[in-house]
């Protein structure tokens, strides 16, 4: 996903940040659809058979919105919370006779140690 927007902060104490941020999204979905179809008698004597096969990638438009912590373990160290919803668009994919919607939008959670280079 690329995402592009604003992020605001603010620093209640020194060591401790709250994050904002919203932006808008750009989402590839690869997907690959698989169907296939037996005709059998009772028996198990096969009468026929085929299979339909979808290989697709579409890009998807969206936006995001979350909020998070962020606190300085030390000058480089920090510990990062946060989270938020992802709204995407939903798409619809077909093989054979049959298809599938494919919402992807939901909530998300996300938690980090992460370092600093050049501080």
């Amino acid at each position: 996903m690329f995402s592009l927007g604003p992020r605001v902060s603010f620093h209640p104490t020194e060591r401790l940040s709250v994050l904002a941020q919203a932006a808008a999204t750009l989402s590839l979905l690869d997907a690959e659809l698989t169907r296939t179809e037996i005709f059998a008698w009772e028996d198990g004597t096969i009468l026929g058979t085929w299979a339909d096969r979808t290989d697709e990638q579409e890009w998807l438009w969206g936006a995001s919105a979350s909020i998070g912590l962020q606190f300085d373990i030390s000058d480089n160290l920090y510990l990062h919370g946060a989270g938020g919803y992802d709204w995407v668009d939903s798409t619809d994919l077909t093989t054979g006779p049959d298809r599938v919607h494919m919402d992807l939008s939901g909530y998300r959670a996300e938690v980090a140690l992460g370092w600093r280079f050049g501080r």
